[in-house]
């Protein structure tokens, strides 16, 4: 969606669940895989699952990556785990949705709606509010006017 998501924005999001990863970086032992007990899986409440694997209904369990499921979440991992668990749920989970929504919001909406202004080429020559656009003798000029 144009920018990499963060912790902090996950933390926005859900103050809990930001509050569990920063503690699962934070935690100082070597012990992780036994602490924390977690694989490169996510798990979350979902009432249209219909997931005949899931032990809880309602809830869907996605690997983070290929394996996920049988690759511990150890010290020198969790790092890369909580990426990929803040890039799961906040870009993966709903880009679909997202795609939907920004095809359908621009479609309805002009650069004009926002006070966005369009370049327009001037072909004939340097009138006042034109700006050189390439080089040597040719006569192309970027003109900026709104295109209201």
């Amino acid at each position: 969606m144009g920018c990499r998501p963060t912790l902090a924005d996950l933390t926005e999001l859900s103050p809990s669940l930001g509050r569990g990863l920063k503690q699962l970086l934070a935690y100082p032992g070597q012990d992780v895989e036994h602490v924390f007990c977690r694989n490169f899986v996510v798990e979350y409440e979902d009432p249209m699952a219909v997931d005949k694997s899931a032990a809880v209904a309602g809830v869907r369990s996605v690997e983070l990556m290929p394996g996920g499921a049988d690759i511990p979440v150890t010290h020198s991992t969790r790092g890369a785990f909580v990426d990929l668990y803040v890039q799961h749920v906040l870009d993966t989970l709903v880009s679909k949705q997202f795609a939907a929504f920004a095809a359908g919001f621009y479609q309805a909406s002009t650069p004009s709606f926002f006070g966005l202004k369009r370049p327009r080429v001037c072909v004939d020559g340097g009138g006042s509010g034109c700006a050189r656009r390439g080089r040597g003798g040719g006569a192309q000029h970027a003109l900026f006017s709104s295109s209201r």
